[in-house]
């Protein structure tokens, strides 16, 4: 019988079956955009656009290259929505909630093909956990969007549809989802500009934007803790995984915040009170976190803030979060495994804990190989935009400019500088690509290529190389 299990479990390929899950949604979505009744003028979004925006949806990016409380009609907005749901949740969970409605028991397959995409250190509870993610995400998702309403309600912002409650239900539905899942898609034509000077709006599109970006494991180690008790075997403890998670995402929304309050004190913040200013310095080090919403025109930013931001983006969320990038966790063990060959010690130890070497070499191989792949695309982008239109309206800061869109797509952000509208057909399905990969991740891509057949544990002679 454990024959025919591990047979079976073979057999299963959860990377492969992860990256055509999400490929059909696209190719599902591109098709309904694609259809008279997603626009709102007379005149149907071109292939590359349907499938661009489908992707970007789907892999909860939010670059855009139409305007979607503009040119989409309601029914086309209500498929950009489904889309970032679907996405931010991960195809395979939402596959599994809908089994759980008509009561039919996951199989082991499924099983590990869930485990898989949501959580590799979970041993048991698939059905369990995966309520529990659900639950979640809707009460927060609820909740931001009833926040948003009684805010939208009182404001007398002129990009807000007064007249109907059904609609002001909607924009607040439609932000506090897009939030949630860090997709960055907006109904409102300049993004969250028009709110820049509302701390109610910030704050709440900051909070479900953290929330996301998370990850569904450190939440819930969050909740089962008893932080009142005194005795340890009661009260619980925080995994590494949330501690690292937790203090990461702190260090960078402190450090980011300074870095670029500091940078655009006297640039993009000059006309905002001191408070507006701190407040909307945490929001721009928030939302290059895979969210992808601004509230300060970023063409307008200097290129020192550019260069950070494109850090930010490319660290992106945490693991099993709504985001992308190469992770907080991956960073933080790179740091750690940096400081420890420089002190000299073999093992990686974190909050005095020993990192496992099978994960060190995972997240070196996730930053090499996301660094590959933004270097490769970024240089294909350069050549195939020299003759297109972005060449002609970007007079200074051409190579930031597109790289800037390369890590955005890539940490699956949504930040632009404002280029994807006019990159030619090449290069949108280049970004196409990227946003895909950057979703499903660099290393799930490589088993997805690479050969799955086990070797034989065979360890050569030790040569010496230098390096350095």
């Amino acid at each position: 019988m454990n024959e025919i299990l591990k047979k079976k479990t073979k057999k299963i390929n959860p990377p492969k079956l992860i990256f055509f899950s999400y490929l059909a949604i696209i190719i599902l979505g591109a098709f309904l955009l694609s259809l008279p009744a997603s626009v709102a003028g007379e005149e149907r979004l071109q292939f590359v656009d349907a499938v661009f925006l489908s992707t970007s949806a789907t892999c909860v990016t939010g670059l855009v290259v139409k305007n979607i409380g503009v040119d989409l009609s309601i029914f086309g907005q209500i498929v950009i929505l489904a889309l970032i749901q679907i996405g931010g949740l991960g195809i395979m969970t939402m596959s599994t909630f809908f089994l759980l409605i008509i009561g039919k028991k996951l199989s082991m397959r499924d099983q590990l093909i869930i485990r898989d995409s949501l959580d590799k250190t979970k041993r048991g509870g698939v059905t369990s956990l995966i309520k529990s993610v659900l639950l979640f995400t809707f009460i927060t998702e609820l909740l931001g969007a009833a926040f948003l309403y009684i805010r939208f309600k009182v404001s007398d912002n002129p990009v807000l549809p007064y007249g109907s409650e059904i609609k002001l239900i909607y924009y607040s539905v439609f932000h506090a989802v897009s939030a949630f899942c860090n997709a960055g898609f907006t109904l409102f034509t300049n993004n969250l500009e028009a709110f820049s000077s509302d701390p109610a709006v910030i704050s709440i599109m900051a909070a479900l934007i953290i929330l996301g970006g998370l990850g569904f494991l450190v939440v819930f180690n969050i909740q089962k803790m008893r932080f009142w008790k005194t005795d340890k075997t009661i009260k619980g403890r925080l995994s590494l995984h949330s501690k690292i998670v937790l203090t990461s995402t702190l260090i960078l929304l402190v450090f980011g915040a300074v870095i670029i309050g500091s940078i655009e004190w006297d640039n993009t913040l000059k006309d905002l009170s001191i408070y507006q200013k701190i407040q909307s310095s945490i929001f721009c080090a928030t939302t290059p976190r895979t969210a992808g919403f601004n509230i300060i025109n970023t063409n307008s930013m200097k290129t020192a803030t550019l260069f950070f931001i494109m850090f930010l983006m490319f660290v992106g969320a945490s693991p099993g979060s709504t985001g992308g990038g190469i992770k907080t966790c991956t960073l933080a063990i790179l740091v750690a495994t940096t400081y420890s060959m420089i002190k000299g010690n073999p093992h990686v130890t974190i909050y005095k804990r020993t990192v496992p070497h099978r994960i060190v070499q995972e997240a070196i191989s996730i930053v090499i190989i996301s660094t590959y792949i933004i270097l490769i695309a970024a240089t294909f982008l350069l050549i195939t935009e020299q003759v297109s239109e972005v060449r002609t309206m970007v007079a200074n800061g051409y190579l930031a400019k597109i790289l800037f869109e390369v890590i955005s797509a890539f940490g699956t952000v949504g930040l632009s500088t404002g280029i994807t509208p006019y990159l030619s057909t090449i290069g949108k399905f280049l970004v196409i690509i990227i946003m895909l990969v950057g979703r499903i991740s660099p290393l799930t891509i490589a088993l997805i290529v690479g050969k799955t057949e086990d070797y034989p544990s065979i360890k050569y002679p030790e040569e010496t190389v230098m390096v350095g």
